[in-house]
């Protein structure tokens, strides 16, 4: 469970801006298979990593999570708690407290210190007995059904998939910020249209290219696995540009120069643009880089991919949509 709770407090490790907007308790932030989250269980969530983080690390975050981050981050949660608790997985008080104990003797902090800081936070303590409950759940559900007669050598990629069909299979609806009563991505279904900014200050909108199938694709100049895809996505573009195909690719939040600059060192000739507020990866349910999405003529997602492309997947997907 440390390692759930090491999760949670990774969260910021994205780097999304804070958005200033008042969490309002009656207010919903997304809506997963019919079930709500609300912006004040959003907030609650967020004023827990800063709870634990600083009682973990000895020192407060040096950077929050956005509430787009931890959003994506509650609503993987939500489909896979929900899971463990369709297959019956039932966790008791007493291993909620086990672990509890267990994370303070480890992180160095006492029960009396875990209460006043939850109390000077505004948190009771079933705050966390839930969150760790949930973590129990999930871990168990894992071990005892995702990867029954999984080889070790497989089990992280068995996870990955696992978690990946959730979110795929998911109606999700973010009413979040300005992306308030819009359905998340998801195969089979119209893309969600958006417009966002270039590095030189021009718009680009996902609708502008109906007509043509569209590779987007989620990337970051610092993330290693995008790097070493982008050239395969390039000789891609150039393969099939002239039947109409194109690429989006869109940076998280990141400077126009960096991204400018990236892009001329790459040789890339396909359209770049940077979501600076995190908004559109929320949208897309992009919870790893590199993230892609292939989209038919007509609009209409046919394949999402999380994590980095092989050659042969790309020409794969490509095909899906060309075809169409």
């Amino acid at each position: 469970i440390l390692a759930g709770l090491v999760v949670l407090l990774g969260v910021a490790g994205a780097g999304f801006l804070l958005r200033n907007r008042t969490l309002g308790s009656r207010d919903v932030a997304a809506i997963v298979n019919g079930q709500t989250i609300t912006q004040q269980e959003l907030a609650t969530e967020q004023t827990l990593y800063v709870t634990m983080a600083t009682l973990t690390q000895g020192r407060p975050p040096a950077q929050v999570p956005t509430a787009f981050d931890m959003l994506n981050q509650m609503i993987a949660d939500r489909l896979k708690y929900n899971e463990a608790t369709k297959a019956g997985i039932n966790v008791s008080p007493g291993e909620v407290e086990a672990q509890i104990s267990a994370i303070e003797a480890q992180a160095g902090f006492t029960e009396a210190q875990l209460q006043t800081a939850l109390a000077q936070a505004g948190l009771d303590r079933s705050v966390l007995e839930d969150w760790i409950r949930r973590q129990i759940a999930i871990g168990r559900y894992v071990n005892s059904v995702v990867l029954a007669n999984v080889p070790p050598e497989a089990q992280e990629a068995a996870v990955r998939n696992w978690s990946n069909t959730l979110q795929t299979q998911a109606d999700v609806e973010i009413r979040l910020g300005s992306g308030e009563g819009r359905r998340a991505a998801k195969i089979g279904e119209p893309a969600p249209d958006f417009a966002l900014p270039t590095p030189d200050g021009e718009t680009v909108r996902l609708s502008d290219f109906r007509g043509r199938p569209v590779l987007l694709n989620f990337w970051a100049t610092w993330c290693p696995p995008c790097k070493i895809e982008m050239p395969d996505i390039e000789n891609l573009y150039q393969k099939y540009k002239d039947q109409g195909f194109t690429v989006i690719a869109i940076d998280q939040q990141e400077s126009p120069d960096a991204v400018r600059q990236y892009f001329q060192q790459m040789g890339l000739s396909f359209q770049p643009v940077i979501d600076s507020t995190g908004e559109i990866f929320n949208l897309y349910r992009v919870v790893a880089l590199p993230t892609s999405y292939f989209i038919d003529s007509q609009g209409v997602v046919r394949v999402q991919h999380r994590g980095m492309m092989t050659r042969e997947q790309m020409e794969s997907y490509v095909g899906q949509v060309i075809s169409r």
